[in-house]
Parts: C-alpha cells; structure tokens; sequence
C-alpha cells in the first residue's frame, strides 16, 4: 500500500509594513522619470524608491507570495517575479521597516541583528577615529528665528556683501605688505587663545548656515551636534530631511549654505579689515578673511569624504547614494576587467554617468588609502608607544587589509565561474608578471645623492684673535704650500712676549752676578730653572705668533676669500678666512641608506652624474668605491645634502645647529678612475654597482628596519 503524499507547507506571508511609514513623492530622476522616498520617522531616515519599486510597495499586502504576485501582475507591466519580491522582502528586513518577521527567516534575522549591532571591539575601533554626540534640538529656535534671518536671503543683502568684499579686497591689495605680516600675531599665546575662538564661532555660524537655509525650505533640523574625527571637535547639522525636497537647486542651496555663510562673514572681515586699528580685534578679521575660509574650502569640498563636498557632488549630479552606487560599479568594473565573468550591470544609468562613477570609486579608494595610512601614522604618534603600535596595527588591518580580503574572498567563492573565463589566463599572465617584477633580483645597482669635490681642501682660520695688518691674496688666487696669505698682530702676545724677554734679561743678569752674591748663589740652580721655564714660555708665544702669519697648507686655488678681511679689522678664531682647494685631486663623496650598504662592497665601481650637465665636461664619471665608513652618520654634516637646503636627504629639525637624518645613512667615498677638475664642488647622484636584489625584498628590509626601531622601547 503506497504511503500517502504529504501536502506541502504554505508559503509563509509577507511581512507586514510598519504603519508609521510614509511614501512621499521624491524629486525628478536625471532622466525624467518620477521617485519616491520612504520617510522612516523612528530613525529619520530616507529611502528612496523607483517607479516599479513604488508600484510593489503600493500594492503590498501580508499574503504568501505567490498570492501576492497573482495580484499585482493583473496590471503591472512588465510583469514581476519571484525574485523581485525576495530582493524587496531582503531590503525591507534590512532596513527593519517591518513589524514581524516571516517565522522561517529568524537567522536572516539574527545576522542582520549582528551587522546592526556590532561588538564592543568593532565599536571601539571606528569609534575612535569617529563618533557623534547630539548636543540639541534646534527646531524651535530655528523657527522663532528665521523671521530675524530672512532678509540675509534677499538679493539686496548679496549685492551689498560683494561690494564690500570687493572693497576690503581693493585696500587688502594696496596694503598686501601688512596684510601679509598680520598673520604674525597668531604665533603668539594670546592670538592662538583668539585663534581658537573665532574658529569656533566660525563653525557654530557654519552649522546654522546649513539649519537656517533647510528652515527657508520647509525642511525639518532634528540635530546639531559635535562630531568627533580622531579626538578633534567638529560641528555638524542633520539635514536628513532634505532629501524629500523635489527641487535640486534647493538641496544643493542647504548642503553649500554653511561655506555661504562663512564666505559672507569673510567679505565683512576683509572689508574692517582695512578699518580696524593695529592689535587682536584686527588680526582675528584677517583670520576671518582668509584662512578660516581656506580651511573650510579645502575640507568641505573634498567630495571622497561626507563632508559638504560630498553631498554638493550627490545632489548636483543628482546621484542618490554616490559612494554606495559608485563602490558597487567600481567592483563590477574591476571583476569585469580581470575576469570578464559576464554580471549584470549593478547600477542603470548612461556610459557617461557610468564612466565618472567608476572614476569616483577609484579615486575615492585611492584617497581613503593615503588618508588611513596617514591616519595611522598620527595615531602611532599621539599615542604611547606600546599603544600607538597597537593602534597602528590595528588601524591597517582593519581599514586597509579587511576590505581587500573581504573582496579576495568573493573572488574565491566565484573561482568555478572565473576559471571558465578565457580572460582569466591573461589576468594570471599579467599577475605572473608582475610577480617577476616583484621577486626575482634584477635590481642590480644602487642609487644615492653624491657630491663631486676636490679630495684636499682646508677652511682656514687663525688660531688667535688678532688685528689684520696686511693681506696678500685676492679670491682665486693659486697658492703654493707655504705662501703667505696674511698677517696678523696680537697687542696681547706682544705684550707678553716683552715682559717673557724683560724677565729672561732679569733672570740672566742674577745668574751673571750670582759670584758676587752670597744670596744669588744659593739660589742658582732655582733662577736657572726659572730661566729656562720663562724661555719655554717665550718660544710658546714666538709659536703663537708665528701662527699669525696665515699661510697655505698645501698646493691649491684659494675660493671663497672673506670680502670682510682687510687691514685694521680685528678677527677671532670662529672667523673664517678662506677656503683653499687642491683641484688636482678629486673625490666623490655619497651617502647610502642603511638597508643598501649590504650589498656595497669596496671596489664596487660606480657611475657619477652631476645635476647640472652643463658644469661637468664628462657626462658620466666612472670611479670606485674605496671607502665604506664603519658606522652611521648620527648628524649630517654636509649642508648641500640636507633637505633644510633643499638637498635630497631628510633633516629633522635642527638641535644645537646640527641636523640629523631622519633615516639611517652611512657615508663611502669613491676616487674616480679619470682626472677630472671642476672649480666648483657638483652635486649628484650615483649609480653603485651591487649585488642583485628583487623590489619585494628591498620592501622587507626597509619594513624590517621600521619594525626593529619602533619594537626598540
């Protein structure tokens, strides 16, 4: 007897909407067709919906989807399906715009709960870089105000404040020298204290730019709080409301009225600006005038972050949702480009509107990469060590590693699809490729700043301070070794020296009578030792002043000679003379980067190029490396190398007149193989001859150098 067929279990109903939802008729699409928006009063937010979108949601009712269907497709056309009713079921359960829940759906459920409510961790960790505290509700005094703010929309009121400002701007220019040096006054403790507090009112009259321009339309301001990115106050204003406004001239108005406002305030600035007397009141106008608004303008209108450049860029180009449309196609477009997998198209518009949103996409995650590694890096180094590790670390992983795995991850759930591709064998020719590059050691030299310099050269200085009685050299002169540059007198070692010789004569005279002098000659052998004590004394200062006498230490062009030596002029030792070069002999002195001198050796042969062509005869100089030195610079003492003067290796800020690397170098020196004279020391770079190294391994050691100096507590 054959078992009884089982009845299959009824579909479950639909869920039914939350009575509290209202569908207002939203602003015409870019292609003219209507919209409309979901207004969800419970957490103020905004949804907008599409022509077939509208008509499903007009029409919904709690009754098994199949019903449903057979209901709605009596005067829909094109007709819907099963899948179009799943894909709003999922929105509406995402967005918890639902009373109950169909009973068969509880683990959708419980994960959209999680993704809704994340742990501690995951809270702590974007909370940090940003959080946002409601401060209060300015409806009502929005309302009770705009009366009093109504003519600052006038057209009067704009023709009167571009007047101004363009005569605040006409005696700006006729003052530019003041004008310039005013900022001065903010370096001082008193200036920042104002510095800060007209920032503030700034920004308070920036908010209420935005809530005042939403009040002219009609639009609704639930907040205005402080929002906090990386500890740092800033002001903002939920404007959530406009989005049901129909005309996009009037969103576009409320999301650029603070920087409106701000630009208004800046022209009043300028123009008392040329009015005000000398002192604080004047220096916080010209902060005002400029660079309050310069701030504003480089923040608000960076369009890859949901500042009001954002928002401006959404609305003028009438894109709901900028970042998450444009993501979502920059994804498609990039698996399309590697894999050719064939997907629909996720977001409808023109090839135009298309191509800019892939263009943003890219940009935008370009600029989020640089801004949370730079994020990092500060956050590394606001916070203790051990912390500012932790942080860091963290900070990469979370923002920067997570969002690549994630999507490596979805490529490895379509690996079956993507190998079928035929696209597929030229992205992995292409990645092999560049594996290559990455991996195998054909880098197979090194390059660094060098300078071309004569191999002999000394700074002369004298010895002892003096008076300059004659000077026999002009600047480029050539020396020989021993040729008298110039002579000094010392009125002190003069002075000295007369009484060293009155005392030999003294001492002299006692020993020559000392037979006729019982006292004198018991005490012989003490006045022949103080004889020979004050004759020490008297060859010292005959040295000293011998030294006096400047002259050449060696063959050479003497360049650079003082302007300021010339006979009468007393000089110390800190006064430099001259410099004298021997040009017969050249050097090439360069300094290497700790994580490359591994792969120097002595001898290594190198290849010198001078910035300027024009200045060295031989294009490229061949030499040798014939001295590596044994330890780190700790101090850079070669200005021209030094990025305070514009050289090529980075200073910190100089202590007690010295600069120091801010990466570890080493100084080699190299002879070249041909004689090659230069008046002047050149500055270049050279190319050293080293042992094979891949650019992946380069990477590592320079990772593993930052890695050992920052695990160094």
């Amino acid at each position: 007897m054959a078992a009884p067929e089982q009845e299959a279990p009824p579909a479950p109903p639909l869920p039914i909407l939350r009575q509290d939802l209202r569908i207002l008729e939203g602003p015409l699409s870019q292609d003219g067709d209507k919209s409309w928006l979901i207004q969800d009063l419970i957490s103020h937010k905004y949804h907008a919906l599409g022509t077939r979108g509208f008509l499903l949601l007009s029409q919904w009712q709690a009754v098994p989807a199949p019903d449903f269907l057979e209901i709605i497709n009596q005067h829909a056309s094109p007709k819907f399906d099963q899948q179009d009713i799943e894909e709003m079921c999922e929105f509406l359960y995402a967005q918890k715009l639902t009373i109950i829940p169909p009973g068969l759906d509880t683990d959708k459920l419980a994960e959209q709960e999680d993704a809704a409510n994340p742990t501690f961790m995951s809270q702590i960790l974007h909370k940090y870089i940003f959080f946002r505290i409601p401060i209060f509700r300015p409806q009502r005094f929005l309302n009770a105000a705009y009366p009093y703010i109504a003519p600052l929309y006038s057209r009067a009121f704009s023709v009167v404040i571009m007047v101004l400002g363009l005569i605040g701007f006409w005696f700006a220019l006729e003052q530019w020298d003041v004008f310039k040096s005013t900022f001065l006054h903010f370096l001082t403790f008193e200036g920042l204290i104002y510095y800060g507090l007209t920032l503030l009112v700034l920004k308070a009259i920036h908010e209420l730019g935005h809530a005042f321009m939403a009040t002219r339309f009609g639009t609704k301001v639930p907040i205005i709080g402080v929002a906090f990115l990386l500890m740092f106050p800033i002001l903002y204003t939920d404007t959530t409301d406009a989005h049901r406004l129909k005309n996009r001239r009037e969103k576009v108005l409320i999301d650029g009225a603070g920087m409106l406002a701000e630009l208004c305030i800046a022209c009043l600035a300028l123009f008392a600006w040329s009015f005000l007397p000398d002192g604080t009141l004047r220096s916080v106008a010209f902060f005002t005038a400029t660079t309050s608004w310069g701030l504003s303008l480089m923040v608000n209108l960076n369009p890859f972050m949901r500042f009001d450049g954002y928002y401006l860029a959404s609305d003028l180009f009438g894109q709901r949702n900028l970042q998450d449309r444009s993501f979502a196609l920059g994804r498609w477009y990039m698996r399309e480009t590697l894999f050719g997998l064939g997907d629909k198209i996720p977001v409808i518009g023109t090839r135009r509107e298309r191509f800019w949103l892939i263009l943003y996409a890219y940009g935008t995650w370009i600029y989020r990469f640089f801004l949370f590694i730079g994020i990092a890096i500060l956050v590394h180094a606001l916070f203790p060590k051990a912390i500012g590790i932790f942080l860091f670390v963290i900070e990469i992983l979370f923002f920067i590693v997570k969002p690549i795995f994630s999507e490596l991850l979805i490529w490895w759930r379509l690996r079956m699809d993507i190998l079928k591709t035929r696209r597929f064998i030229t992205t992995c020719a292409a990645i092999l490729a560049l594996c290559g590059i990455l991996f195998l050691p054909w880098q197979q030299t090194v390059n660094a700043p060098a300078l071309l310099r004569p191999a002999v050269q000394t700074e002369l200085y004298t010895q002892n301070a003096g008076k300059v009685e004659q000077v026999f050299v002009a600047n480029g002169d050539v020396l020989k070794r021993g040729q008298l540059i110039a002579v000094l007198t010392s009125e002190d070692l003069a002075h000295n020296k007369a009484k060293s010789q009155m005392r030999i004569h003294l001492l002299r005279a006692q020993l020559a009578r000392r037979a006729a002098d019982l006292q004198d000659r018991r005490a012989g052998d003490v006045l022949a030792r103080a004889l020979k004590k004050e004759q020490a004394t008297l060859s010292g200062i005959e040295a000293l002043q011998a030294n006096l006498q400047i002259r050449a230490p060696h063959d050479g062009r003497l360049v650079e000679l003082n302007p300021n030596l010339h006979t009468g002029r007393y000089i110390n030792p800190d006064f430099k003379i001259a410099h004298l070069i021997d040009t017969s002999e050249m050097e090439i002195l360069s300094f290497v980067s700790d994580t490359q001198l591994a792969r120097i050796k002595p001898g290594a042969p190198l290849t010198f190029i001078a910035d300027d062509l024009l200045a060295s005869p031989n294009k490229a100089l061949k030499a040798h490396v014939n001295f590596i030195a044994p330890t780190g610079e700790e101090f850079l003492n070669e200005p021209v190398f030094s990025s305070d003067y514009s050289g090529p290796i980075a200073v910190k800020p100089p202590q007690e007149g010295r600069s120091k690397p801010v990466t570890s170098i080493t100084r080699i020196k190299a002879r070249p193989q041909t004689a090659h004279h230069t008046s002047r020391a050149l500055r270049g770079v050279v190319q050293i001859t080293a042992s094979s190294q891949s650019p992946a391994k380069a990477i590592w050691r320079r990772i593993k150098q930052v890695l050992i100096r920052e695990t160094d507590f």
